[in-house]
């Protein structure tokens, strides 16, 4: 399938690649992923300092058309996504057609969340994380991965077996959102079971479950995501046929170097580039609106408004309190003395 891989301008292979499978898509191929095959941590990641086309993943593939025999549909789905996050195919993707060149540019975005009080985000640790997602093997946490397995713990609890879209337990876990059991080991559902699984789903038992997935599966405080732009032109062009037609396994197609061979090389291989647009990162950051700092300093604003209060005020009325009583305690002491001067004088004109 992989005919040339070049990251930064340097040659790469299959092994830069991470394998999965996916049941709607098939075989799933990651780029740059942060683990090895056997679940070991990558020590060296591609990375790059230049933009552009010339300076991203470039990629040549054989789709092997003759292999769809169900599909009404031919070419590669492609997902930006970080390294550490899982590419849900079948939700974030874009289709890469067989006889085009299919330039993919992007554009990283990180947005940070509010936790509670002031927002619904949460710092998921690796223990909550085993019990919430059945992803937490290979992956960090999102909450499309969480609420995929509340989904997939719905189809057990409701049908006792595991829908083939998602994975099932593969953890082994016995207790997943604090108080929900699951039997260790359980099994996809088979053709039969899937079919009445899915209409298990209708249920108001199930519904109200499903309602709350997003309950239990809160945003991320910190989530990476990229933006596209994609944009598409005709590939390999006629006058260029011969570079390529020594790609091809000319047992499996028509004579070397014929107009046949070019339909079905058409029809078969296509070239992508996935590159950064910028080296900017967009960042969206959500902040509390109204904080205690806030509420205090409107608090003041506004008694100060209504009844002139304020720090000075407050001052001026102690100084005013004491300054009374010290007049009155003035006063009553001259007082005290002018009793006793008169009755002293009386008493002493009466001898």
């Amino acid at each position: 399938m992989l005919l040339g891989c070049r990251y930064n301008d340097n040659q790469c292979g299959v092994e830069d690649f991470y394998w999965s499978y996916s049941n709607e898509f098939g075989n799933c191929y990651t780029f740059n992923f942060h683990l090895h095959e056997n679940g070991t941590k990558r020590d060296k990641l591609h990375w790059t300092s230049y933009t552009g086309p010339g300076w991203g993943l470039r990629l040549i593939l054989d789709i092997h058309l003759e292999d769809y025999e169900e599909s009404d549909v031919a070419g590669v789905r492609v997902n930006v996504h970080h390294n550490d996050q899982p590419p849900f195919p079948e939700e974030r993707s874009v289709l890469a057609s067989p006889g085009f060149f299919t330039s993919i540019g992007f554009r990283k975005i990180k947005t940070g969340r509010e936790s509670p009080p002031f927002g619904t985000c949460q710092d998921v640790g690796k223990t909550r994380h085993e019990g919430i997602s059945f992803y937490a093997d290979r992956y960090s946490y999102s909450d499309t991965a969480c609420q995929k397995s509340c989904l997939q713990v719905t189809a057990i609890k409701q049908c006792g077996c595991c829908l083939t879209n998602y994975p099932c337990n593969p953890l082994n876990k016995t207790r997943v959102f604090d108080n929900l059991h699951l039997k260790p080991k359980v099994n996809f559902c088979n053709t039969t079971e899937y079919s009445s699984c899915v209409s298990e789903f209708d249920t108001l038992r199930a519904l109200k479950f499903l309602a709350e997935c997003y309950d239990r599966c809160p945003p991320a405080c910190t989530e990476i995501s990229y933006d596209i732009t994609l944009s598409m032109a005709m590939w390999p062009t006629e006058n260029k046929k011969d570079d390529y037609f020594r790609l091809f396994n000319d047992d499996r197609h028509k004579p070397a170097g014929s107009q046949e061979q070019f339909q079905v090389l058409r029809q078969n291989f296509l070239q992508l580039a996935v590159y950064p647009e910028t080296l900017k990162v967009d960042k969206y950051v959500t902040n509390a609106k109204y904080d205690w700092s806030i509420l205090l300093s409107n608090f003041g604003g506004q008694l100060g408004l209504c009844i002139g209060f304020s720090i000075l005020s407050a001052l001026e009325i102690f100084e005013l309190i004491f300054d009374i009583i010290t007049h009155l305690v003035f006063f009553f002491i001259y007082h005290t003395r002018s009793k006793v001067r008169v009755r002293v004088s009386d008493s002493s004109s009466r001898e």
